[in-house]
């Protein structure tokens, strides 16, 4: 027994004892102060049934523990594999379309109607979220059969305007098929054959700033759909993100960085060095002042080399700050500016010389440059694995390095999509992080069943589809997560908004949409359930708390003889 609960026992039956002297020196006072020469018999049984009744009430308050049998709770799932054998006692949840079975609307309730329960016994698809938690007996279960469809999904992270997002996850048990990505405008935009148990990823890419739901969709072998699950994608807004671009010498390349970022509305500045002094474009100053403002600054080698040494020192206060640097070599690289990029945290090993593709390949010409150290991030690799644009941190900021030059040929020759891709990746990986702290939603949300909203403040609401705004209560057992629990009852597009005023825009899918997800995580937390459960008592039996119906029975009876004997008076002679 814990502490509090002992001392509460203890405050009950000193609170009874009190009540106790005080109406036995009540009767005293009475007798002393009564006409009537009460006998000493009836003095004492109106005593002794006055402790009889707090004896009585301390049980019914405070019943003792009882032993029980063994006996098990066959708890009815959904896919149930298995029905309720000698000695069980089945039971169905409101998940479950069994009949002639009790119906529990939860399984604490269960536990309760049901305390000689030892153990509990569940099969089939597994405890909903509303039954997952601590329990004060042994679980043991037995898994339906595993779900045919998607048993994983990873829905994407919020991108910027041109850069990719990812969507993976993992099949169940379909011996084959093939698994697509589908846009919008419900054109197929990326595909991969699956077996069962395959992991897969596929990766798209997204223009403009908005809300957007692809689709993906599970097929077998004969192209029959098996399942289908929206892909929601938010491209937040990257208007505010500014990009500058300088360039040591005319080039196609930047021209064609520049036409890509004024495509999806990034705040892009190019200059150009056109050599006697001249610069072609927009004015630049590499200055703290100026740079504060800046959240992705690109430049080449050859510019690099003209900076002077205040403007260096400028650029890599900034990234300290925050900023994002992309280091764009042109071609071999002098002792010096190695020296100056390593010190930056881009240590570069190779010649530098152009590697040309294969013959007739698609490839793209990249330079013999390594970006060294274990804390180089990989952004894009090639067809041959090679890394051809990495990062590396430096203070509250990235630096990264590209050697591919020649990414506008894929513009050039009907590949835009491609080149949006690369540089998509490039700005979304290096661009100074989005320092407004937004609400977090936990995992995916379904129709009917429990959200977990985070990283609340004082204050937050979610709004529903029809603009309706339902507040939010911040569980004080959450800590520093500062989590809410909110029920969503319709599907679609919601926000979730705090005092802050950042929205989180997030989808609520149907209640129906892709089951199997949703059986493949009530059985893993059913076996997690399973695993964290006490072992069985070794004799088959148990303590419970008793009931207090019969204390509480016989307490009447006691009270109500006390009146009756109170109220008699004897008769006068």
């Amino acid at each position: 027994m814990s502490d509090g609960g002992m001392t509460l026992h203890w405050l009950t039956a000193a609170v009874i004892a009190a009540a106790v002297l005080v109406g036995t020196a009540r009767l005293l006072l009475w007798r002393r102060a009564s006409r009537v020469d009460t006998p000493l018999w009836r003095l004492g049984a109106l005593a002794g049934l006055q402790m009889t009744a707090a004896v009585l009430l301390y049980l019914t308050l405070n019943p003792p523990a009882t032993v029980v049998g063994a006996a098990a709770l066959r708890v009815v799932t959904p896919g149930q594999v298995a029905e309720a054998g000698p000695g069980e006692i089945p039971v169905a949840l409101p998940e479950s379309d069994a009949v002639d079975v009790v119906r529990v609307p939860d399984l604490a309730t269960a536990l309760r109607r049901f305390p000689e329960a030892q153990s509990i016994r569940v099969s089939g698809d597994g405890l909903p979220p509303r039954d997952q938690g601590a329990l004060p007996v042994p679980l043991e279960y037995e898994p339906g059969p595993a779900p045919v469809g998607l048993v994983e999904f990873s829905s994407p992270s919020p991108v910027a305007p041109g850069a990719g997002f990812e969507a993976g996850g993992r099949v169940g048990t379909l011996a084959s098929g093939v698994v697509e990505l589908v846009d919008p405008a419900d054109q197929v935009v990326a595909r991969a054959p699956v077996e069962a148990g395959d992991q897969f990823q596929l990766t798209a890419y997204t223009r403009a700033a908005g809300l957007a739901l692809f689709h993906l969709r599970l097929r077998d072998a004969q192209g029959d759909l098996v399942e289908e699950i929206a892909v929601p994608v938010e491209t937040r807004d990257a208007a505010a993100i500014r990009m500058v671009v300088l360039a040591g010498a005319p080039n196609p390349e930047v021209r064609q960085v520049r036409r890509w970022a004024e495509s999806v509305e990034l705040d892009v500045s190019l200059q150009v060095d056109l050599g006697a002094g001249l610069r072609l474009g927009d004015a630049a100053p590499l200055t703290a002042a100026g740079l504060s403002e800046v959240d992705l600054l690109v430049i080449d080698d050859r510019r690099w080399e003209t900076l002077p040494g205040a403007s260096r020192a400028a650029v890599a206060s900034a990234v300290r700050s925050g900023m994002g640097l992309l280091l764009r070599p042109t071609g071999p690289l002098g002792g010096e500016t190695r020296r100056q990029w390593a010190a930056l945290g881009v240590s570069l090993s190779g010649a530098g010389d152009a590697v040309a593709p294969p013959d007739e390949s698609e490839a793209l010409t990249r330079l013999d440059l390594t970006h060294d150290g274990s804390a180089a991030v990989s952004i894009l690799l090639d067809d041959q694995e090679a890394v051809t644009a990495s990062w590396s941190g430096l203070g509250l900021g990235r630096v990264g390095v590209i050697t591919v030059v020649d990414t506008y040929a894929l513009a050039l020759t009907g590949r835009p999509e491609q080149h949006s891709r690369i540089w998509g990746a490039v700005v979304s990986a290096l661009a100074r992080a989005d320092d407004q702290a937004r609400p977090e939603i936990e995992g995916l949300a379904w129709s009917g069943r429990r959200v977990a909203v985070c990283d609340l403040q004082d204050e937050g609401r979610v709004i529903d589809p029809t603009r309706a705004a339902h507040s939010l209560i911040i569980d004080p057992g959450a800590g520093a997560r500062r989590c809410a629990a909110w029920w969503p009852e319709t599907a679609g597009w919601h926000v979730a908004v705090d005092d802050r005023d950042q929205p989180t825009p997030f989808y609520v899918h149907p209640a129906d949409a892709a089951s199997s997800l949703l059986r493949a995580a009530d059985r893993q937390a059913t076996l997690n359930m399973a695993a964290a459960t006490p072992d069985a008592d070794a004799h088959g039996q148990r303590r419970v708390a008793g009931s207090p119906w019969p204390w509480f029975t016989a307490l009447l009876a006691v009270l109500a003889l006390l009146w009756w004997l109170e109220r008699r008076r004897p008769r006068q002679d």
